[in-house]
């Protein structure tokens, strides 16, 4: 019976073991999330300004549509230590990809987004970048009319010393028009 017992305990120590090797530097530590984007309301964007003049003249001008974000960064597992380096995510880029119907453009750009776990942090970034307003469908738009679109933002992220990459994503409405010179 003894013997049984310690073939029991010895086996389970094992599994237990076993179990303990999936925070090994391959696989992700960090969880990351976006808890706030535009503070929670749509965006409206403005495919051109017709200026102080109010009409089609020199003083036009497109704005870039920018973002705040709100990301909170988590460990995946309570038994990572919190004060080590895994803790740290760094969120390099992100892309933009639209939805609608129409084909709007998407796009990728960088960043330098350095996130230490159980942390937030609030950044802004470029949602609809000047570029896009100046091809159809949204520099059609400026004649007058409405696209309504979503935005999928994914951010890719690595933790900063075990150099793991990760993903997440979040979306956002944006509804595009000559808003402010109608």
């Amino acid at each position: 019976m003894n013997v049984r017992r310690i073939l029991t305990f010895a086996v389970s120590t094992l599994v237990l073991v076993g179990v303990g090797t999936g925070c090994s530097s391959d696989n992700v530590r960090s969880s990351l999330y976006v808890t706030e984007i535009n503070n929670g309301e749509a965006l409206t964007s403005d495919v051109i300004d017709y200026g102080n003049d109010r009409v089609a003249s020199d003083d036009d001008f497109v704005y870039e549509d920018e973002v705040q974000v709100t990301i909170w960064a988590t460990t995946r597992d309570d038994i990572v230590n919190t004060d080590a380096a895994y803790s740290n995510v760094m969120i390099e880029s992100y892309d933009v990809r639209f939805e609608s119907s129409e084909e709007i453009d998407g796009f990728s750009a960088g960043l330098g987004w350095f996130v230490p776990v159980r942390n937030t942090y609030d950044g802004v970034l470029t949602l609809v970048p000047a570029s896009l307003k100046a091809k159809n469908p949204l520099m059609a738009l400026q004649a007058g009319g409405e696209i309504q679109a979503t935005a999928h933002i994914t951010f890719h992220a690595r933790e900063t010393d075990s150099e793991n990459e990760l993903t997440f994503t979040t979306q956002i409405p944006v509804n595009f028009a000559n808003w402010t010179d109608q």
